[in-house]
């Protein structure tokens, strides 16, 4: 069993004693493993793995085999669950006018994925003619929510938290729509 974190290197040694080995094979979860530029394999016997992600998670079997018998070995990889943590939020902002449009962005990382919860004065946002929330997961793991006001109104003044759930450090930024 292989305790690994996400981004780091793993490699897997397959160690045949006796002879003639034909040929090794290795499986992911009992299938063929596809290589690309991420992983490598050297000479049959060491499978490498770059920059782990969360797929990377399986069993690996490697076999070897010759015309009279085979023989296999299997060796758990899995990762190291890393806590949600933020690596981007908006700064404080300055007050607004009535009208103004207003877009706020929030990013964080973690296994499993964090998903982010807007929510102003406690309460949660939800869409309507004014108001978009999406949200999209980088190719490096981070997931970036965002929030798009226009029209800003004193209906939105308030306290906008970025949070999330399960289990997120709570960062309270204060949404200064101040109408002038």
């Amino acid at each position: 069993h292989v305790l690994i974190g996400v981004g780091d290197t793993v490699s897997l040694n397959c160690s045949v004693l006796g002879a003639p080995v034909v040929y090794v094979v290795w499986k992911r979860n009992g299938k063929p493993i596809a290589y690309n530029n991420r992983i490598k394999l050297f000479n049959e016997h060491f499978l490498h793995i770059r920059q782990v992600t969360a797929q990377d998670q399986a069993m690996y079997q490697c076999i070897a085999s010759n015309e009279w018998e085979s023989s296999t070995a299997s060796a758990e990889v899995s990762l190291v669950w890393d806590g949600p943590h933020f690596t981007h939020t908006f700064p404080p902002l300055e007050p607004l006018s009535p009208g103004q449009s207003l877009s706020l962005k929030c990013s964080a990382t973690g296994l499993p994925l964090p998903q982010i919860v807007w929510t102003v004065d406690g309460q949660p946002v939800s869409d309507n003619w004014r108001l978009r929330i999406g949200d999209y997961v980088s190719s490096d793991g981070i997931v970036n929510s965002y929030v798009n006001i226009s029209n800003v109104g004193e209906e939105d003044c308030g306290l906008m938290m970025c949070p999330s759930a399960p289990h997120f450090p709570v960062s309270v930024i204060p949404l200064a729509a101040d109408m002038k």
